[in-house]
């Protein structure tokens, strides 16, 4: 084992990949930068594999710094079915660690000079440009040592490396793009909204699926705020991230919700005339030298298949007709947050009923207090932070609403919060059941 960990390394290095030393089970770096923990001899990397670390290959550093110059990339498959869909004909490289639908497919970029931005597909795959990859002999984060399989030019099949030097210059060049899906989220209508929508729009801009509730398209949503101008200038951002993202339509791959799930996020949301969404969508946006509609294509020769101008306005007309996802999953946070933050000033009311600590009251640590206080409420973590939670803490405290006192303890200054305990909480509690009925 050591003797093929050994090669595969040597073999790598040679061929330009930085290898990065990780923490064990994990793929991210010790403290510091990727920079502080390039490994630069295979001996060294084997040494740390066999003391537990982890080990990986930087594809690319940060806003696509630093790329590996022979252009390796990854196709992380996370689900059968995304597996299913893309298969791996394509690829000649595997790496895998035991699980039957999970594996990394390496290939090589068609242009290693290129700008490289990734895309995650949730619960699917990822298409990984950059960033660093757990590699062999390393435990991946979900368990399972990762081990190496090649394909057998002549059976196609997939075999185990037995330790030959990989020619990583002549590993299979794949596209990533087809593996980018041009289709995003699109809200579709129920029945009546459709036989609606069919008066005023052509029938193929009219999704819609039987099993949608009537209820479906009458949720609230946001809309961008700003005047027109800074809107336009949150489009343009938008509009350059789906550029450099290669969210693009692909004829024959859902291209044409595609694009109008494009035009309702500027015509919806953005709140952009029609004359504006459409020249976003023709023209370069600032900062890019090729418009969005340019790089549209046919899914099955990946030639130039921009739209015309006549199907991008009937896009935009149809945009009309659809709720804009962003802005209805805006408003859903926007509500859970309005909700949590009542419910964290319901708490800290609580806590004011707690008397000024002496120097033999109990402490209690931040970071236990936040999660009582989401235990309690019934929150999550994603609901009401760390961070919020600590700044009306502390802004009671300063303001004298809380009694409690800031102390700091072990060599970490780990904050903790005097005159606070679980068993204070439930006197709390009690405190304010009984203030309700007396006013009751």
């Amino acid at each position: 084992m050591t003797v093929r960990m050994t090669t595969f390394y040597a073999g790598a290095i040679d061929a330009g990949l930085r290898p990065i030393h990780l923490l064990p089970s994990s793929d991210r770096c010790p403290a510091g930068t990727w920079e502080d923990h390039i490994v630069s001899t295979s001996e060294q990397a084997v040494e740390l594999l066999e003391d537990g670390q982890n080990m990986g290959f930087l594809l690319a550093g940060k806003d696509g710094c630093h790329p590996n110059p022979i252009g390796v990339w990854a196709l992380v498959i996370n689900s059968k079915q995304a597996l299913e869909r893309y298969g791996e004909d394509s690829f000649t490289v595997l790496l895998a660690w035991g699980h039957s639908d999970k594996r990394i497919l390496l290939g090589r970029l068609p242009d290693a000079s290129v700008p490289r931005k990734g895309r995650v597909v949730k619960n699917s795959h990822e298409v990984k440009l950059g960033g660093i990859l757990p590699t062999l002999g390393s435990v991946h984060p979900e368990g399972g040592v990762i081990e190496a399989y090649v394909r057998d030019p002549v059976s196609r099949r997939w075999l185990p490396w037995m330790g030959l030097p990989i020619d990583w210059e002549s590993i299979a060049v794949v596209d990533p793009s087809p593996y980018a899906p041009s289709t995003v989220l699109l809200i579709p209508l129920d029945e009546h909204r459709a036989r609606q929508a069919v008066t005023r729009v052509p029938s193929e801009w009219v999704f819609w699926h039987e099993d949608v509730p009537a209820d479906w398209n009458r949720q609230h949503y946001t809309s961008a705020k700003g005047n027109q101008s800074s809107r336009k200038i949150r489009a343009e951002g938008f509009v350059r991230n789906r550029i450099r993202s290669r969210i693009v339509s692909r004829s024959g791959d859902g291209g044409r919700k595609t694009l109008l799930t494009m035009a309702v996020h500027l015509v919806k949301y953005m709140c952009l005339p029609d004359e504006t969404v459409l020249s976003l969508l023709l023209e370069p946006v600032h900062g890019m030298g090729v418009a969005w509609n340019d790089l549209c294509v046919d899914a099955r020769t990946n030639k130039p298949m921009p739209w015309s101008v006549e199907e991008l306005q009937a896009a935009i007309a149809a945009a009309q007709e659809y709720l804009p996802p962003y802005g209805v999953e805006e408003f859903k946070r926007f509500r859970t947050l309005r909700e949590g933050i009542e419910r964290l000033q319901a708490f800290r009311k609580l806590l004011s009923v707690l008397p000024a600590p002496s120097d033999g009251s109990p402490s209690m640590r931040a970071q236990h207090l936040y999660e009582t206080f989401l235990e309690m409420c019934n929150l999550d973590k994603r609901d009401i932070t760390y961070r919020r939670f600590s700044m009306v803490i502390q802004s009671g405290i300063e303001t004298g609403y809380l009694k409690l006192k800031n102390i700091r303890r072990t060599k970490k200054k780990l904050r903790y919060y005097q005159g606070v305990s679980p068993v204070l909480i439930d006197f709390a509690l009690e405190q304010s059941a009984e203030i309700e009925d007396r006013v009751a």
